[in-house]
């Protein structure tokens, strides 16, 4: 439905994670790419201030199997909504400020473990006795410190659904971005 209203941009900040070719390949591998300090939230913070501004940005790419920043990001252009995805945004306070509408989708822990399996198997090459444990040592620890204690700044919590519960809640997304790019638009 948001597709068919308006041009949008997706920034994830997988991109953004601090760029770690200064180290050696054993201790790249063990950084906690679960913990706030992971992120490079400065220049995620400006990339938003940009596109929000009607800039195009250089997306960031990351490399995960190296844990390096490619040399060359990929052009995002601003748009009328730009959608910023990731678990760690709420632990940063200037994020939160210049964020419009703020979503958390509550998953289970099962739900959570399946997502990073299937992902880091598929998407980064990954055995699962590695996913496995790192969910353990540090994902789920991380998720608990750092990820749930920021539910409470939250606009809307959609509970993790893949039978199309979150009907009602995606139809408040939908009058609410309506709403909102009218008033933006005056």
């Amino acid at each position: 439905e948001i597709n068919k209203m308006t041009r949008q941009s997706l920034h994830h900040y997988s991109g953004l994670y601090q760029d770690l070719s200064h180290l050696s390949m054993k201790e790249r591998g063990k950084t906690n790419f679960d913990a706030p300090d992971s992120i490079d939230f400065e220049t995620l913070f400006k990339n938003i201030k940009d596109l929000k501004n009607g800039n195009s940005i250089q997306k960031p790419l990351y490399d995960f199997t190296l844990h390096t920043r490619h040399p060359v990001g990929e052009k995002l252009n601003a748009n009328d909504i730009i959608i910023v995805e990731g678990i760690l945004l709420f632990t940063h306070k200037e994020l939160l400020d210049i964020l419009d509408i703020k979503i958390f989708v509550d998953a289970s822990a099962e739900e959570r473990l399946l997502r990073r399996i299937n992902r880091d198997m598929k998407e980064r090459g990954r055995t699962f006795k590695s996913v496995h444990k790192q969910y353990l040592e540090t994902v789920a620890p991380m998720y608990e410190e750092h990820v749930l204690p920021t539910k409470k700044y939250a606009n809307l919590i959609v509970p993790n659904s893949t039978n199309n519960q979150n009907s009602v809640a995606l139809e408040m997304l939908i009058t609410n971005t309506h709403a909102h790019l009218a008033q933006c638009k005056k």
